[in-house]
């Protein structure tokens, strides 16, 4: 489940560059999961005080199952936008990156040819590895 340090790094992904179904997901997710956080946890507050022990119990369970509901579409493009190493060479090989990366394309793709060599699988740009870390927090694996 998302802890404030979780909220915390999917806020640093979005400040560098991520692509964009991934900006878009992990944009929502701060979104919904801040405001559950901030008009929740006082109403949990004032309810477990009133009832006691068994209003927190519920709504430690409805936070669970709330956070976890807004974790899957993160979840999935956070999966999504970590490239492999083949992944780099591939598309870094093609024209259309030539076109867009320019001298840039060939270094990423040795780059990914160094990774793949030394039997890493994923890439380490910034925003992979900043992904791979939120996954783990999540409790996610990589496959």
């Amino acid at each position: 489940m998302a802890t404030q340090d979780t909220v915390k790094k999917v806020k640093e992904l979005l400040e560098g560059h991520c692509y964009a179904p991934l900006k878009e997901a992990a944009e929502k997710w701060i979104d919904e999961v801040g405001k559950f956080m901030d008009e929740n946890e006082d109403k949990a507050v004032n309810v477990a005080e009133k009832v006691g022990d068994f209003a927190g119990n519920v709504g430690e369970k409805a936070e669970a199952a709330t956070a976890k509901l807004l974790e899957s579409e993160l979840v999935e493009k956070l999966k999504e936008g970590i490239a492999t190493a083949d992944e780099m060479i591939e598309h870094f090989s093609t024209e259309e990156a030539k076109k867009q990366f320019g001298e840039m394309a060939d270094k990423i793709k040795k780059h990914g040819e160094e990774l793949k060599a030394k039997g890493e699988k994923f890439c380490d740009c910034d925003a992979c590895k900043k992904a791979k870390d939120i996954l783990k927090d999540l409790g996610e694996k990589l496959d």
